[in-house]
C-alpha cells in the first residue's frame, strides 16, 4: 500500500508544491516502475480517486 506523501509513514515535505495531484500521480509511477509492474490495479477512496483518475488519465 503507497503512503502519499505526508501522510501514514510517509515523510512531510516542505514544499507545499509537492503535493500536487500530478506529483502525487507520478509517485504511482515510479513506484510501479520500481516494483518492475507491466500494468497496475488502482483501488483509491476519497481524495485517492483524484490520484487515480489522474494516474489513469496518463498511463492506462
Amino acid at each position: 500500500m503507497l503512503d502519499n506523501r505526508g501522510t501514514g509513514c510517509s515523510a512531510e515535505s516542505q514544499d507545499p508544491s509537492s503535493y500536487r495531484c500530478e506529483r502525487l500521480v507520478e509517485d504511482v509511477e515510479t513506484l510501479r516502475v520500481h516494483l518492475g509492474l507491466e500494468r497496475l490495479d488502482l483501488l483509491a477512496h476519497s481524495s485517492g480517486g483524484n490520484i487515480d483518475a489522474g494516474f489513469g488519465d496518463q498511463h492506462r
